[in-house]
């Protein structure tokens, strides 16, 4: 293959709606407000999960000395 050759990804012929990201390694629907509001509601429930539940479970409970 020629050094100037570029190769063209399946994912550049690909004929539908989706978007495509990061050269082609994720896909996402047209609608991407249900995609930013399922990462932000993933985010945020574990985001409280660690900041009430972890210091009762791996820092009271264990007792793990503090640095």
């Amino acid at each position: 293959m020629a050094p100037n050759t570029r190769v063209t990804r399946k994912w550049e012929l690909f004929a539908g709606r989706n978007k495509f990201y990061c050269d082609g390694l994720l896909m996402s629907a047209p609608h991407t407000s249900v995609f930013y509001l399922t990462c932000i509601l993933i985010t945020g429930t574990s985001a409280l999960f660690f900041a009430f539940e972890s210091h009762q479970r791996f820092w009271v409970q264990t007792k793990f000395p503090a640095p």
